[in-house]
């Protein structure tokens, strides 16, 4: 019985570390920038491909949407796909791709989070297989979240507002919702 007993308080022990330690069991993408929704992008494609750059698992996530925009940074989950993988992750406009980053990544069976950015300074640009643009430059594909990714224009290129009046600035947000139409007919069935 004390055996029953030590066995039982073992197994409760691992249980509630395992509960402090959950595993993923899912690739984790952040997505963030300096991009304007939707001023510059309007929808991401993420992709995840195999080592040998076949694609795995993809997906498109809309971010202009009734009633509104969804900013960056942007959390997207996937499918497990265990290896050695490549996060790809293109800003789309009007259905067009107008930027891409790429990320190499180590995923184990516990899944994996992954930091990407999409800024203004890489709009437009198109880098070698392999590569990607930070800084707006091309470079070999990270394979470990660069701390500056989430916003590479440089303080110093900001334009600086003095004496900015409340008033001056709109709370407002712009609702994207189609316009409902009116078919022209008259729903009346009265006797003119």
């Amino acid at each position: 019985m004390k055996q029953c007993l030590n066995l039982a308080m073992l197994l409760l022990f691992v249980a509630a570390l395992s509960a402090c330690n959950p595993s993923l069991d899912v690739i984790q993408v952040r997505i963030c920038g300096d991009v304007l929704v939707p001023g510059h992008i309007d929808a991401v494609r993420v992709s995840v491909l195999d080592a040998n750059r076949v694609e795995r698992r993809a997906g498109v996530m809309e971010l202009v949407r009734c009633p509104g925009v969804n900013e960056l940074p942007q959390n997207v989950e996937l499918n497990l796909l265990e290896g050695d993988v490549w996060i790809v992750i293109q800003g789309l406009k009007n259905g067009q791709e107008v930027m891409t980053f790429e990320r190499r990544a180590k995923v184990g069976a516990d899944g994996a989070e992954v930091l990407v950015g999409l800024n203004r300074d890489c709009i437009g640009i198109r880098c070698a297989l392999g590569q990607t643009c930070v800084g707006g430059a091309c470079v070999l594909a990270p394979t470990t979240d660069l701390p500056s990714i989430c916003g590479s224009t440089a303080v110093v290129d900001m334009d600086v507002v003095e004496d900015a009046v409340v008033e001056e600035v709109s709370n407002s947000t712009e609702t994207y919702c189609p316009v409902e139409e009116e078919d022209g007919s008259d729903t009346d069935d009265g006797d003119e």
